[in-house]
């Protein structure tokens, strides 16, 4: 019975220091913040979020961000996201809907309790004079992983092996490559994984355009002897395997596009810009050559052009996408905007799509 007293004694003391330790972390001293029915805390008290001092005045959203992820990239706590919502409020009513090419403004370093609402009145008369909003196209993943065309396959080194013998590589993986310390590839210096795909071929003519080059991941080179080096995978976009290439790297700049309001427009009025430049869709990111007529494209699908630096095309250029109807000679379906180019091609993203898009459509330079 002695014992039994002692056991329940200790229960009793547990709950109280757990009631005590709730009312202090989950109590009054939290902010909260209420949408939809439901209520978010912050996890600890406002004036215990250290909030850094080198922190943006503004991140602009990027396709698949959420405040969760801004508030984990910025304030080092995804559970701090309400801080961000709070000096957003006047044009972010619901916290779950973000748009890409918004700009959300980030609370000043270690914002005071009740100061929310002071912030969101600067931002908003900031934004009253502000220049036009910019936005990257693309995420720089979606930058590189886009690949491009070749004219041939690619060849060169090749990963012929990883440090746990596992076949699905990725990232953090060390992995060994079939060159060493007498050939053009360094020690310290980083480099695509890169796959041959598909070989493309042009849906109007039926002629060879080149092949699909995937870009798998990025690598960097940590050490080599004579014939070998060890690697370490510092980004994998996707499965890497033994026998996937290693090309040069290069740093990409994702264009930007002035954000606007959606047109308005009847889709159905044929569009007839006067554009020397002019081409095809050729293929697209993923799938089987043997099936292409039958894939259908929309708003940020990666696809290639017949069209490239040649013709004068850079990155960021804007294209009119037209396919072909039984009714209208030559309908307006959508947009994209070009990536990058090689001399005869482009990699491009869809922005804009109001039909479906097939490979075989028709794409003209907007002016």
């Amino acid at each position: 019975m002695k014992l039994k007293g002692i056991r329940f004694g200790i229960l009793i003391f547990s709950v109280l220091a757990f009631m005590a330790f709730s009312l202090s972390v989950y109590g009054e001293e939290r902010d909260s913040w209420t949408y939809g029915g439901v209520t978010y805390r912050l996890p600890v008290p406002r004036d215990q979020v250290v909030i850094p001092k080198d922190i943006p005045e503004y991140h602009v959203v990027v396709k698949g961000d959420t405040l969760w992820d801004i508030a984990g990239k910025y304030l080092g706590n995804n559970f701090f996201w309400p801080l961000i919502w709070e000096v957003n409020m006047d044009h972010i009513p619901n916290p779950h809907l973000i748009f890409p090419g918004q700009k959300v403004y980030l609370p000043k370093a270690t914002v005071p309790a009740g100061k929310g609402k002071e912030v969101a009145k600067a931002v908003e008369k900031e934004e009253e004079v502000e220049l036009p909003k910019k936005f990257p196209i693309a995420s720089y993943t979606d930058m590189i992983k886009s690949g491009f065309i070749a004219d041939e396959k690619i060849s060169g080194p090749k990963i012929i092996g990883s440090e746990l013998g596992i076949y699905d590589i990725s990232q953090g993986d060390i992995v060994f490559i079939n060159t060493g310390k007498n050939s053009d590839y360094e020690a310290g210096k980083k480099y695509y994984v890169a796959r041959n795909t598909k070989k493309i071929i042009h849906p109007v003519t039926k002629k060879k355009l080149g092949y699909l080059v995937n870009i798998l991941g990025i690598l960097k080179i940590l050490c080599q002897n004579e014939n070998t080096s060890v690697a370490v995978i510092e980004k994998s976009f996707a499965a890497i395997n033994p026998g996937d290439y290693i090309i040069p790297f290069e740093e990409y700049a994702i264009p930007e596009m002035e954000y606007k309001e959606p047109e308005k427009r009847d889709p159905c009025v044929a569009l007839n810009p006067p554009s020397d430049v002019k081409g095809y869709i050729v293929s697209n990111m993923y799938g089987d050559e043997t099936y292409e007529e039958a894939v259908i494209l929309g708003k940020n699908s990666i696809v290639y052009l017949d069209v490239g630096s040649e013709m004068g095309v850079v990155p960021g250029d804007t294209f009119y996408i037209f396919t072909k109807n039984q009714n209208i000679k030559k309908q307006y379906v959508g947009e994209l905007i070009v990536l990058k180019t090689k001399p005869k091609t482009a990699t491009a993203i869809i922005s804009k799509s109001f039909y479906p898009i097939f490979i075989g459509d028709m794409v003209e330079l907007k002016k």
